[in-house]
């Protein structure tokens, strides 16, 4: 990436978005400097993370919040994170984990998703993982009714395939809130063990990325709260939407088949 553009008197620009807080505001320039844009999840979502972000920067300009005063610093345990992380792309500076970097600045904003009150709802709240849509729902710039008709143009089931990565999905709905639990209580005692990475011990096997990445931090209500209680109910929802889905398919089957015996055969 090359700012050359870009004059900052009295002042060294740090280059790499990684090292900006949120992939938006340099160290030592915060207060005056925000970029957009250079915040690009694995697929797709870059309007998104560029809206979270300007909500965010509204709020600043606006001063109804302010940036941390160790913004910087915050910055840079988020870009080791990322590095280590992102390990087999290391020269894409702009990369961030959809999910984490969403809930980091919704928490700044103060606009997590608030789970809906519906069997349909709480569906699509899975299976359609955190649409910028879920971000209105509740908290400053909050419109309810744009998300739930945004939302009320799908069906309940529309984002699903029968594929296995379903069931892997639904498998570990159930697993990863007792991994995640087993982390938040002794989180402490595995980072003790020694890590000089940026990531925590054993990571990749006792928790999910949301709760690391980002400066997010896992909290008890991720792990006991609605969103835990909305997940198993939709993972149960769609066990039986699958199970229906095959005795229709059997049903139809066996149908065309009686009825392709029954007729008779012309001489």
């Amino acid at each position: 990436l090359v700012f050359d553009w870009l004059e900052v008197s009295g002042l060294e620009l740090e280059i790499n978005p990684r090292y900006w807080f949120k992939h938006c505001f340099p160290r030592n320039l915060g207060h005056k400097l925000a970029f957009l844009g250079y915040a690009r999840p694995h697929q797709g979502g870059i309007p998104q993370c560029s809206e979270m972000l300007a909500r965010y920067i509204t709020q600043l300009i606006s001063k109804d919040t302010v940036l941390p005063n160790n913004y910087a610093d915050l910055a840079l345990a988020e870009g080791k994170c990322e590095e280590d992380c992102f390990h087999m792309s290391k020269n894409v500076l702009v990369l961030v984990d959809y999910p984490a970097f969403m809930s980091s600045v919704a928490r700044l904003v103060g606009c997590e998703p608030a789970v809906p009150r519906t069997l349909s709802g709480v569906v699509k709240y899975w299976t359609f993982p955190l649409w910028s849509c879920f971000f209105r729902t509740q908290g400053v710039g909050a419109k309810p009714e744009a998300c739930e008709r945004v939302l009320n143009k799908f069906g309940a089931f529309d984002s699903l395939a029968p594929m296995p990565l379903v069931a892997v999905q639904v498998i570990l709905t159930f697993i990863m809130p007792f991994l995640n639990f087993i982390s938040f209580t002794f989180g402490g005692l595995f980072d003790n063990i020694g890590s000089r990475s940026g990531v925590p011990v054993f990571y990749k096997f006792r928790m999910s990325k949301m709760f690391f990445m980002s400066g997010n931090t896992i909290r008890l209500r991720d792990i006991m709260g609605p969103p835990v209680l909305a997940q198993w109910v939709a993972a149960v929802a769609i066990i039986l939407h699958g199970v229906a889905s095959l005795f229709r398919g059997v049903g139809s089957s066996s149908k065309k088949a009686c009825g392709q015996f029954g007729k008779p055969k012309s001489v």
